[in-house]
This record gives structure tokens, sequence and C-alpha cells, in this order.
């Protein structure tokens, strides 16, 4: 009986503390985004739930979406990092992606905002490629209230063909009800100077349940207090 109890509790912990599948929070794949002048300067997420920042709110910048020196559009996006589960080659199409682009644009910030209660390890990752002339010294910060932000990670310059880009996020932005990511574009030298952005998905790992952990534990000391007594 007292085997059974010490196998049951540390079955429990093992399972407690291992890192557990990454679960899709937010996501963003731009499919049908329209081009400026009616790209719209904030986007809601079509998985899970988030919306990214361009309207000069939550931290972010106030972007130029008119027709005549716009800042951001939509340009032919990639398949690379899409988040659709079961996703076969050849079953669907890249659809378009999220351009940010200008030399007036130059220090300009988008901002992603996603909830990450009840989640753990969160992790950013999305496809982006730059143009001769884009954007090359891109950076990250975090926040918990749209105000206050917290550079991580490391700049970015995306290539001049789609790649994907991963960063985890620092261990204060888990379980928390609002969390906002400040990705900062810099180092256009023209115009028509661009990165798109496309399948942006922020995932993280389940918290495990206290029940679950306070088993284990006991299981634990049960073995500790039967290897005493030996």
């Amino acid at each position: 009986m007292l085997k059974t109890f010490l196998a049951t509790g540390l079955c429990a912990l093992a399972f407690a503390t291992t890192t557990e599948a990454q679960t899709l929070l937010a996501g963003w794949t731009f499919d049908t985004l329209p081009v400026a002048p009616g790209t719209g300067s904030t986007q809601v997420a079509n998985f899970g739930t988030g919306t990214i920042f361009l309207d000069g709110t939550n931290g972010s910048s106030t972007w130029i979406t008119a027709t005549t020196g716009n800042q951001v559009t939509a340009f032919a996006g990639s398949l690379l990092n899409d988040p659709r589960p079961g996703l076969v080659a050849g079953t669907a199409t890249a659809g378009q992606s999220l351009a940010l682009l200008n030399t007036t644009a130059n220090g300009f910030s988008i901002v992603i905002g996603v909830s990450t209660t009840g989640f753990e390890n969160i992790s950013l990752s999305f496809a982006s490629q730059r143009s001769g002339t884009g954007f090359n010294n891109n950076t990250f910060a975090f926040s918990l209230d749209g105000t206050n932000f917290t550079p991580f990670g490391s700049t970015v310059a995306p290539g001049t063909s789609f790649a994907a880009i991963t960063q985890a996020l620092p261990v204060e932005v888990a379980n928390a009800p609002s969390v906002f990511i400040r990705y900062t574009v810099t180092g256009a030298s023209s115009a028509a100077g661009n990165n798109r952005l496309d399948n942006i998905v922020i995932t993280g790992t389940p918290i495990p349940e206290p029940s679950t952990i306070a088993l284990g534990l006991v299981g634990l000391a049960g073995m500790v207090a039967l290897r005493r007594r030996k």
C-alpha cells in the first residue's frame, strides 16, 4: 500500500514538473488583410485571443494607414510558422502579411497584447522578411501595464526572404492577465523599405495545478520517511 502511494506521488510530481507541449494563446495569419488605406490600426487575433496595436495605445506608435505616405499595409505572406493545426502543403495559401514600411516609421513600435493567465514559459514566434532597404535593427520589450516597458531578447535583423524568428519571454510575463509585447523597428533607408510580419504566434505551457504538485511532494516525503526508518 505504501509503495503504491509513493509511486503515485512520484508520478504526480514528475507529471507536474515535466515541460508540457506549448499551447496556442493567440495567433495572427493575416490571410485576408486589406492593403492601405484599409489595413487598420488594430489587428485582432484569428486564433486564440489577442490584439496587435498600431494606434498609439498601450505603448504602440500611431502608424499612418493612408494611401499616401503610409507606414503600414499588406503584402504577400508566407506559410512559415503558420499555427493552423494539420496544415498540409498545397491545402492552404499564404495570403497576406502585415507590412511595416517607410523611413518615417524608424523608431516606431507595434504592440502585441495578450493574456497569459494560467500559463508559463511564454514564447513569441513569427515569420519575417525585409526588403533591401527595410528595417534591420529591431528590438523587443515587455510590459504588464502598457506603460512601463522592459527590454528583452536579442536584436532582430530579418533576412531578405522569409525566416522564422522566436523569442522566449521573461518569467515575469507568466500567469498575467495582461501582457504587452513591444516590437520596435528602425534602420529603413527608403520610403519603400519594409518588413513583412506573418503568422505571429504566442504560446505557453499550462501551469500545474497546486493539488498535483502537493500530491507529488507528499509522496516524496513518504519515501524519505521510509528510508529513515530503514
